[in-house]
């Protein structure tokens, strides 16, 4: 599973049981550029700054039965370094199955990942290139005219090298839902092992709560996140300046506030210190099942 802000990886256990297959899809984006400045900066906080890990684009596809739950999911991952010209982009893609075994109020759950990773060129540089010119925002390639952040062009300058990896593992959590299901409270751990030229191998504690109250058809929530992270990669481009925070703990808090109509679900989420490297990074995105 790679990190990042794929809301997907949050969903709850299920808490009706189904007795035919239910779909659910995701899709989002996050970028630098939806981080708001609510925090001091004290904390390294960035707006539009382009650098490090700036943009992501995910996506997901998960099938549950009662308590099982089959996913696909994928994440493209524009990194960027600051002050320089070095960049790559990150393809994850994930399969996933899991399981929840319910003890009253609590709910243990288990989850198999394997993925594949790729870093490299995949014209990340040219896409970012073209939003900035339609949105009128952010740095151009090869130019800084018309940039009101920096007075250096946009990074460009990729290794020549399409990296490969093979990605192993898993997430464990127990969680408890409280107030007649208003409020639930979780903790686990989840681990990953790289093999290959590239992909991260990381062991990752985790704990939140979340909160929710439904009107009708209407069901606002909230959750808080917190996990506490150390990775290993063999890939020389995501050991790079700016890059992951690597063979250290480093924690990242994340926030998320959302809302569901029947089916459909829309939120935002904003995580601090993304991949330890001091900034932050805020998602949007949309769901929705099948009946």
């Amino acid at each position: 599973m790679p990190l990042g802000p794929n809301p997907a990886h949050r969903a709850r256990p299920n808490l009706v049981e189904h007795e035919d297959w239910q779909l659910r899809v995701a899709a989002g984006v996050a970028n630098d550029n939806l981080t708001p400045r609510l925090v001091p900066s004290s904390v390294q906080a960035v707006w539009a700054d382009d650098d490090r890990f700036t943009h992501d684009t995910f996506a997901s596809a998960a099938w549950s039965q009662g308590q099982k739950r089959l996913e696909l999911s994928a994440t493209l991952r524009y990194w960027t370094m600051p002050g320089g010209m070095e960049r790559t982009d990150i393809i994850d893609t994930a399969a996933s199955m899991g399981q929840t075994y319910r003890f009253g109020s609590f709910a243990l759950s288990g989850t198999g990942i394997v993925g594949v990773t790729t870093t490299g060129d995949y014209a990340g540089a040219a896409v970012q290139d073209r939003w900035h010119g339609f949105s009128g925002m952010g740095r151009r390639l090869g130019s800084t005219k018309g940039n009101s952040y920096h007075r250096t062009p946009l990074q460009d300058r990729y290794d020549g090298e399409r990296r490969f990896g093979l990605t192993l593992g898993g997430d464990t959590s127990l969680s408890l839902n409280l107030l007649g299901d208003h409020l639930r409270a979780e903790a686990g751990v989840e681990g990953q092992l790289a093999v290959g030229k590239t992909g991260l191998s990381y062991v990752r504690p985790h704990a939140g709560v979340d909160a929710h109250y439904g009107v009708g058809p209407i069901d606002a929530f909230v959750a808080q996140r917190f996990e506490a992270t150390r990775a290993v990669t063999r890939d020389p481009t995501l050991q790079q300046r700016g890059g992951y925070e690597l063979r250290r703990w480093f924690a990242t808090p994340e926030s998320r506030v959302g809302v569901r109509v029947g089916q459909l679900e829309g939120g935002m989420l904003m995580r601090l210190n993304e991949g330890g490297t001091g900034f932050h990074t805020s998602a949007v995105y949309i769901a929705g099942g099948l009946p």
